[in-house]
């Protein structure tokens, strides 16, 4: 949900945002398509079209030229569906899942598999930046921490410091809002880019700014926060039912033709969105670029090797004995 309250489809995740050429997005995506074939029950040959499908709506999308987004309204196939049902989901019903009353008040729940409870002086330094948050920005009552644990969420996550904060919001007990809390890491892929980064004030306002360029309306709440000396990105929690369940296509392969293509205007239209800043492509090289057709057998031809290549290392990674892992982590 946009900080509008209406449902979107769209990118997501920009821990490992740079400024890099604009096929190496589409090389990580088309790679991941070769690897989930095997899981989705889908050949080869398969996997080959649907990723030049998702290139060819990208194409079409980027020569275009016209930022676009997904709604409701125009959404088709398994996204179409997604969106109907979160439009049937109330706001108290993720409150109903990650917390319980104690007599009129809610607190956390703190299961073990997606809230952790929090040693008591991390407690506090989390409230007490909280507080500061909302005060600076007027609103004191809106940001009252109700309760606040660590999260479990992803392995991306691993090491990193991440919390799940139940504010007032608009009221208690109903009204109350899950805030999605994470420390902010540099980028996997900004190492390995030649050109100059732009001087971000810090991990998170990289990734906080990112977003809020490429994505058509951003998450409710997307903010950078401070926790000790810690910079983290904030948004409204989402709920984790809301991502698109790909093994659902059900043997229709049409099912996922529709996703690609919507998954490659998506990337078009948040390239388009992001041109022209900090040192990235304007729009008229982004449209002159989707004219050209020779990167697009050289992307597949990358894509279904190294798909090979990350099958073979996780094969290698999942052999090592535990004690031997636990010493390279």
């Amino acid at each position: 949900r946009g900080d509008n309250r209406l449902a979107y489809f769209d990118l997501n995740d920009f821990d490992e945002a740079a400024l890099a050429p604009a096929t190496w997005e589409l090389a990580r995506f088309v790679t991941s398509v070769h690897l989930a074939a095997a899981k989705l029950r889908l050949s080869a040959a398969d996997a080959t079209n649907l990723s030049k499908t998702f290139i060819s709506a990208y194409s079409d999308s980027l020569a275009d030229g016209k930022a676009r987004w997904v709604e409701r309204t125009t959404a088709k196939g398994m996204v179409r569906d997604l969106l109907r049902g979160i439009k049937q989901r109330r706001s108290e019903d993720l409150l109903n899942v990650r917390t319980e009353m104690s007599g009129t008040a809610r607190k956390l729940k703190v299961d073990g598999r997606h809230a952790l409870k929090l040693l008591r002086h991390d407690r506090a330094e989390v409230v007490n930046h909280i507080h500061a948050f909302g005060e600076a920005r007027g609103h004191r009552k809106f940001y009252r921490v109700l309760d606040v644990a660590r999260r479990v969420a992803g392995t991306g996550s691993l090491g990193l410091r991440r919390f799940v904060v139940l504010v007032r919001g608009h009221g208690v007990p109903d009204g109350s809002i899950l805030l999605d809390i994470k420390e902010a890491g540099p980028s996997a892929l900004a190492p390995h880019v030649a050109v100059p980064q732009p001087p971000w004030k810090n991990e998170a306002d990289r990734v906080v700014h990112v977003q809020r360029r490429m994505q058509a309306i951003s998450p409710a709440l997307l903010e950078v926060v401070s926790i000790g000396d810690r910079h983290c990105m904030m948004r409204e929690l989402q709920p984790f039912e809301d991502r698109l369940a790909l093994e659902h296509w059900h043997g229709k392969l049409r099912r996922l033709q529709r996703v690609m293509t919507t998954m490659g205007e998506a990337v078009a239209w948040a390239q388009l969105r992001s041109a022209s800043r900090q040192g990235s492509a304007g729009a008229d090289d982004l449209i002159a670029f989707a004219h050209t057709r020779g990167w697009r057998r050289e992307l597949l031809k990358y894509a279904r090797q190294y798909a090979r290549t990350a099958t073979r290392d996780w094969r290698q990674f999942s052999a090592l004995p535990e004690k031997r892992l636990l010493s390279r982590m």
